[in-house]
């Protein structure tokens, strides 16, 4: 979805542009801690990487639909790569849904989307980039 949302939004490079002219440190790499503790929206702070650390390594340790998953391969050699693919496969879905929430704030700040609530705007955003219905 995230492509057809990126392309509703006006394009990759028309995301950045538009993010950059609202906040530069929204395009920047890390974005730095200049809010209150906690809150703002800091990335790839040490306190970020801890919780997200966390998130990964204890959230699917003990998670159990990963564990269900891991006790049912059939050989033992799949242990080895299989932390691995799915640390990758988490990455890749995690900045997916950072790419769209990053477009669909482009779209509410050009007014192309109205949204109720903050955590509604991917949803809107996925409702607006698809046709609806015949």
């Amino acid at each position: 979805m995230v492509p057809f949302i990126l392309k509703a939004a006006g394009g990759m490079a028309y995301v950045n542009a538009q993010l950059a002219s609202i906040d530069p440190n929204l395009v920047a790499v890390v974005y730095p801690q200049v809010h209150p503790p906690l809150g703002g929206h800091a990335f790839l702070t040490p306190l970020y990487l801890v919780s997200f650390f966390c998130l990964l390594a204890l959230g699917l340790a003990t998670a159990p639909h990963a564990l269900n998953n891991v006790l049912a391969a059939r050989r033992s050699s799949y242990f080895r790569w299989a932390p691995l693919v799915a640390f990758i496969i988490y990455i890749v879905a995690f900045y997916l849904i950072k790419m769209a929430g990053l477009a669909a704030r482009v779209m509410v700040s050009d007014g192309v989307l109205q949204v109720p609530y903050p955590d509604y705007a991917i949803v809107a955003a996925i409702e607006h980039s698809f046709p609806a219905s015949v």
